[in-house]
């Protein structure tokens, strides 16, 4: 085990092919740790051209080791400030062998980096605004001669990459979602479908307590120009645990019933059902409630899950 206190938070690690770790910390440094009588022995550290290094990702053959910053721009020796989010120094002398500037991104941290198995690209993604539009793209760069192609493979922040096979990567985005990306081919997203149930319309349920309608958001209709995305409606079938399409035709949300109290409930960290505050997850709201026709219970959405309440307070089911 490493216990190696350090001046600023580590954000990043990756092991080079002999063996060793090397750490990015937002402290602006790459810090190698070798491998020493079953332990780990820090020994060398290179510094970059700014602080909060947010992702490393090392070359098959551990010549270069490329870093990803919180901050869409370098601030370079010299004093100027360039627009770059990716740089890449040289592991045995630590100079920097290229930097790679994106000018289409106005702001954004890029969270994960990756190379190839290949050693021919380099993949850059995390969260980013192109100008004027609310976008994560991925930067495929050719490695060294540093032409860049661009995609927007997800609706929400890219939290890693990896490489598959041998000039392929995966993503995994917070939507849910991951994608396929080839070394030069088009990227391969797997679109998925997040519930929103901002609004009092949002969730309804059947008379017989069966059927859930809900708005949905399709990942690829969360790309282009900032703004709320347009809803799909959906309804969610309890004994099959399966959506399809449809929703709006169940009855309108009912809020009121003398069985069950619900108050407190919209765009709220403590939603009072039941007579009982409902425990919540960190930084879940709830959005959206509805009783059932026969007041058996109450159903409640939140940004995190969809929940069926008894009257007494207590949840029967989450999901």
């Amino acid at each position: 085990m490493l216990r190696q206190p350090l001046d600023a938070p580590c954000f990043a690690l990756a092991e080079h092919p002999d063996g060793s770790l090397w750490a990015g910390a937002a402290d602006g440094r790459l810090r190698r740790y070798a491998p020493e009588g079953g332990g780990w022995r820090a020994d060398r550290e290179i510094a970059l051209d700014q602080p909060d290094v947010r992702s490393i990702a090392i070359s098959p053959d551990g010549v270069h080791i490329a870093a990803g910053f919180f901050d869409a721009r370098i601030r370079l020796p010299n004093g100027q400030t360039s627009e770059s989010q990716v740089q890449v120094v040289d592991a045995a002398s630590g100079q920097t062998a290229r930097r790679f500037g994106f000018s289409d991104i106005e702001f954004g941290s890029y969270f994960a980096l990756a190379w190839s198995r290949d050693g021919t690209v380099i993949a850059a993604s995390g969260r980013g605004n192109q100008r004027g539009f609310r976008r994560f793209p991925l930067k495929r760069v050719a490695w060294p001669s540093g032409e860049v192609r661009t995609d927007v493979i997800a609706g929400d922040t890219v939290f890693d990459l990896a490489p598959i096979g041998a000039a392929d990567f995966i993503a995994a985005t917070a939507e849910p979602g991951w994608a396929r990306i080839s070394a030069s081919g088009p990227a391969q997203s797997a679109l998925t479908q997040v519930s929103d149930l901002r609004g009092a319309e949002s969730l309804r349920v059947s008379p017989d307590g069966q059927s859930i309608g809900l708005g949905v958001v399709s990942s690829a209709r969360m790309q282009g120009p900032s703004g709320r995305p347009e809803l799909e409606p959906r309804r969610f079938d309890l004994a099959t645990r399966t959506l399809s399409a449809g929703g709006l035709d169940l009855p309108g949300p009912r809020r009121f019933s003398f069985r069950v109290g619900v108050s407190r409930w919209e765009n709220h960290r403590a939603p009072l059902i039941g007579g009982r505050e409902q425990p919540m997850q960190p930084a879940e709201l709830s959005r959206a409630v509805v009783v059932a026709a026969d007041s058996a219970a109450a159903y409640l959405g939140t940004t995190k899950t969809l929940r069926r309440i008894d009257p007494s307070g207590a949840t029967r089911w989450s999901v």
